[in-house]
């Protein structure tokens, strides 16, 4: 099942760029590939099925992956390597008042 938050347009955060972790595989990159960098924001491109794998991946638009096999077609990265980025809505300076406060009386009297 596709989480709600993996669609084309939404904005990832890289939190595996592991390499083929347990696999005994060798992959010779092209001099130009470029890989995955943990905590770094992507967008989706794509979501599909990873051919390979069995398992849901994404395509970022940041990164075009070379084709590395005869698969004719651009692998996506693995979904379990990426979380939603969550915006935050709300200033930081709602907050800053708190750090003025020095008691908890004072903070009740501003607050009334």
């Amino acid at each position: 099942m596709t989480p709600s938050w993996a669609k084309p347009g939404a904005k990832v955060v890289c939190v595996d760029a592991g390499r083929f972790v347990g696999k005994n595989i060798t992959v010779k990159y092209p001099p130009d590939h470029v890989l995955l960098v943990e905590g770094e924001i992507y967008t989706i491109r794509d979501v599909i099925a990873h051919e390979h794998e069995h398992i849901l991946g994404v395509r970022v638009e940041e990164i075009a992956r070379h084709i590395l096999r005869d698969d004719s077609y651009e692998q996506p990265w693995a979904l379990y390597r990426f979380r939603p980025v969550v915006e935050q809505k709300d200033d930081i300076a709602l907050f800053t008042h708190l750090l003025n406060t020095t008691s908890e009386d004072q903070l009740i009297k501003e607050e009334a």
